[in-house]
């Protein structure tokens, strides 16, 4: 079961760090509608991934 739970936040983590740099990305457009698709969202910082992975122990 531990296996499987590290191979679920692998995906997770690298799910975030995907999404991450698709925001990071786009704010740097030129184009403004691509820009205008990211205003206002926020990029997943460590914190919260730690909190992903200590959350990931605790019981239903």
């Amino acid at each position: 079961m531990d296996r499987l739970w590290v191979s679920v936040l692998q995906k997770v983590f690298t799910r975030i760090d995907e999404k991450n740099q698709a925001i990071l990305k786009a704010r740097e457009s030129d184009d403004l509608a691509v820009r205008a698709l990211v205003r206002g969202k926020k990029v997943t910082g460590p914190a919260t991934k730690q909190r992903v992975r200590g959350d990931a122990g605790a019981p239903c």
